[in-house]
């Protein structure tokens, strides 16, 4: 099983919808949720173009072709192709400086050192990263990164973003106790509780006008963005965020796929296929062979592709879709 402080998933946007409390289809009164029902709200076209020009300012490369509009497959918005490509056109080159890294968050002026001591541990690289992330938000439009930040899922339903990270310890247990997968929901939830234990005294330091609650919900959704978006960055357990390439969604028949250069270490995007005018360009969160079950696309990325019931329905329910 995939664990949130050792590897990390590849990015992802979530269209898990939360329990209701009625069926729209025959209004049969279903039992009352654990979970609050999803609120959402969708993150705008305009910060999206924002960020893109942002990180076109930061060396960013991307094909004129390409344009930021209104998802077909997901929440939100995508990119999508409005003139033909080719297979093998190199349609983004992101230099490695413009990535979110771990070399970041131990060079930030503030609290890079302490950050820098937690490095020991692949566990520790994976904290340092939610530290500076978590920073940085609570700085809202003081950050320097406020025009990436603003476009990722910080609170439950922000593009209908589910996760387990964003519940507490009384909703883990009530929706999967007496099932097989509360042991793996416990043990990604014990590491964000980490995260808060460690980070947060560094934070307060910091800032002394945040309160714990602030920094704490902080800390959750800068894990829940590295666990969903995060790619894997070397062989020492170390991850980045590569801002852009996490409005793409998940299809197993991608017609994107990334490379890294291996001098610069800047990512490069190449079609893999002829793609027409209107297609949206995805990737595959996942490599088909590693076979991860229903699961455990739930626990690293919130949501189970093609399934748009709740993981609380599911569970209930004792869906064939998660015991499969």
């Amino acid at each position: 099983m995939v664990a949130f402080l050792g590897a990390i998933g590849r990015p992802a946007l979530a269209v898990l919808f939360a329990t209701i409390a009625t069926s729209p289809t025959d209004n049969t009164v279903q039992p009352a949720g654990i979970l609050p029902p999803l609120k959402p709200s969708v993150i705008s076209k305009q910060k999206y173009d924002e960020m893109v020009g942002w990180m076109k300012s930061r060396g960013m490369l991307m094909d004129e072709r390409i344009s930021v509009e209104e998802s077909a497959l997901g929440d939100g918005c995508g990119l999508t192709v409005m003139s033909p490509l080719k297979e093998k056109d190199v349609v983004f080159v992101i230099p490695r400086s413009a990535c979110i890294t771990l070399a970041n968050a131990t060079a930030d002026a503030d609290i890079g050192p302490h950050l820098n001591k937690l490095t020991t541990t692949t566990a520790g690289k994976t904290m340092a990263m939610v530290g500076y992330l978590a920073k940085h938000y609570l700085l809202a439009d003081q950050s320097p990164l406020h025009v990436y930040l603003s476009t990722l899922p910080w609170k439950r339903g922000i593009n209908y973003q589910e996760h387990i990270l964003f519940w507490n310890e009384k909703q883990v247990l009530g929706i999967f106790d007496g099932t097989p997968f509360l042991d793996d929901a416990r043990q990604l939830h014990e590491q964000r509780n980490m995260c808060c234990d460690t980070l947060t005294p560094i934070l307060e330091t910091f800032n002394s006008a945040w309160s714990r609650p602030q920094i704490e919900s902080a800390i959750a959704g800068a894990c829940v963005i590295l666990c969903s978006r995060g790619f894997h960055d070397g062989p020492d357990g170390e991850v980045k965020l590569i801002p852009v390439m996490g409005m793409l969604q998940h299809d197993f028949s991608p017609n994107l796929k990334h490379l890294k250069h291996p001098a610069t270490l800047d990512t490069h995007d190449i079609t893999v296929r002829n793609i027409s005018a209107g297609e949206e360009l995805v990737i595959s969160y996942v490599h088909v062979a590693d076979n991860w079950s229903a699961f455990q696309w739930f626990l690293v990325y919130g949501f189970i592709p093609g399934v748009f019931d709740s993981i609380e329905a599911l569970v209930r329910n004792e869906s064939s879709i998660l015991y499969e």
